[in-house]
């Protein structure tokens, strides 16, 4: 399990945001259900109105066919992805790759301000979660991890270099 990183997670805030049409797959049921949860709530203080189907039924494959807004997951060998009509973002947790055809993007300014806190957030979140402290000059951002489908990565930031490292 792969999931996905902060550039794509902003890519489908943008096609949730602008209620586009978002198919899920995994082969990891909970996953699945956790992350289509996930897409609801980044939406927070707003509420997803459209359809919404976290296990899609293989039987009912034929509802990606709908044009209407709808974020629906599946699992993994369901449908295949060229199967899926235009327009439609897929996300498939298994590799961590979302392919879309209609490119949604944020403006940069309110790109990089909604990135920050996530990471801030994702931070503060799995940090409290485990029982640690922030170190200092360390940013810690979402990756995937078997269990939960989020492990923490610590990346060195710029003020982790000190004075004497930084000049040359």
């Amino acid at each position: 399990c792969r999931c996905v990183d902060l550039d794509d997670l902003l890519l489908l805030f943008a096609h949730v945001v602008l209620e586009g049409r978002i198919v899920v797959l995994s082969s990891n049921v909970a996953l699945l259900g956790e992350f289509c949860e996930a897409l609801r709530c980044i939406l927070f203080p707003l509420h997803w109105q459209h359809a919404y189907i976290p296990l899609l039924p293989a039987c009912l494959v034929d509802f990606v066919e709908s044009p209407c807004p709808y974020i629906m997951g599946m699992l993994t060998g369901s449908i295949a992805p060229q199967q899926l009509p235009p327009g439609v973002v897929v996300v498939q947790l298994d590799d961590g790759s979302v392919s879309h055809s209609d490119s949604y993007e944020l403006p940069q300014r309110d790109r990089e301000a909604l990135a920050s806190s996530l990471e801030r957030e994702a931070s503060a979140s799995i940090l409290r979660a485990e029982g640690m402290a922030p170190s200092h000059g360390t940013v810690h951002l979402l990756a995937p991890s078997p269990a939960l489908g989020l492990r923490v990565r610590a990346l060195s930031s710029p003020e982790a270099t000190s004075p004497a490292q930084g000049r040359g």
